[in-house]
């Protein structure tokens, strides 16, 4: 993430069409929000995302104390949701419908 100019932050990827129809533009902040929160995080615009995806990395958004983890990152976790699949039983993790806008 140092080499995309956001330092040790997390950002969201977005589909750059997409972004356009939202008026986000690129390194612009922007809430995800589910049924189960919303978290703030600075926008990435990419050509190679599908348009109704968005990625966002875990391992930020720590909340210890301390010169390496304070106001660093937001986490993704908190906003997403469990549900499980219908066929199989299982969990089904990295599901959760977000709605994503400017800042």
């Amino acid at each position: 993430m140092v080499m995309h100019g956001f330092g040790w932050d997390n950002f969201i990827e977005i589909n750059k069409e997409k972004a356009g129809e939202l008026g986000i533009r690129d390194r612009q902040m922007v809430w995800v929000e589910s049924p189960f929160g919303k978290v703030k995080a600075r926008a990435r615009v990419l050509e190679g995302m599908h348009p109704e995806v968005i990625c966002m990395a875990t391992g930020q958004g720590h909340y210890a104390e301390g010169q390496w983890q304070k106001d660093i990152g937001v986490n993704p976790n908190e906003i997403i949701g469990v549900s499980y699949d219908r066929l199989s039983g299982q969990s089904s993790f990295f599901n959760t419908r977000v709605k994503v806008y400017r800042a």
